[in-house]
This record gives structure tokens, C-alpha cells and sequence, in this order.
């Protein structure tokens, strides 16, 4: 079902994560996003006083569905940032959402430069 994205005409969301536009046509067109320097996915929206913005799928699902943010983060309760369902999405505080990611150690890290196989050699 496709929802209405508060504050930004011709925009819409589904429950599956996906941002939609009728900007262009009637017919709704599914918008490509990026994956910005975090990890997250992120797409740009026209607003209504027509000014670009660019947010995070995360923050449009939930905007749409169940509203403002009121300062709270969204969390992804399986803590995968390019799953933007509305059922994997959550508001919390800045505490809840350090203490529900799962703190990747040693090559598992997005960041890490050496394997495990390479500090054994």
C-alpha cells in the first residue's frame, strides 16, 4: 500500500521500504537510492517549499507511518541498515539504538583492514 510522505508532494512509501514518485507522471515510479558513506540508504526528495533534501529511507518509512521522529532515531531491530521495512523499524532513543547494534570484532568489521588469515602469517 502506498502511503503519502508527510511534507513532500507527489512522494509516497510502501511498508516494504521502497520511496515512490508520481513527480514526472501519474503512474508511481520506484526511486533508486544511493548507500551513503554510513551504510545507510539514502534517497532526495523534493519538499513542498521546494527545496531538495536528501534523508534516509529509514527516516521516510517511518515519517510516513507512524510519523515524526520527536527527536528519537530510527532502529533497525535486526540492526541490517538496507532492511527498510516498516516491521524492521523502530524510534528509540540514541542509548536504545548503541545498545541493540551488534558491535562487529576483527575482520568482521566493515572497517577492518587485516583478516584473521593474514595476522596468522
Amino acid at each position: 500500500m502506498l502511503k503519502a510522505v508527510p511534507g513532500f508532494y507527489n512522494y509516497f512509501a510502501d511498508e516494504f521500504g521502497n520511496i515512490w514518485s508520481t513527480k514526472w507522471s501519474s503512474k508511481p515510479k520506484l526511486l533508486k537510492w544511493a548507500i551513503k558513506s554510513n551504510g545507510y540508504a539514502q534517497v532526495s526528495l523534493m519538499s513542498n517549499d521546494d527545496k531538495l533534501r536528501y534523508l534516509g529511507v529509514h527516516q521516510v518509512v517511518l515519517l510516513t507511518f507512524v510519523g515524526p521522529s520527536n527527536g528519537l532515531q530510527v532502529l533497525h531491530k535486526d540492526n541490517n541498515k538496507l532492511n527498510n521495512k516498516l516491521d524492521n523499524l523502530t524510534y528509540g532513543t540514541p542509548k536504545e539504538n548503541i545498545s541493540t547494534r551488534d558491535h562487529a570484532k576483527g575482520e568482521r568489521n566493515g572497517l577492518s583492514k587485516l583478516t584473521t588469515e593474514s595476522v596468522l602469517e
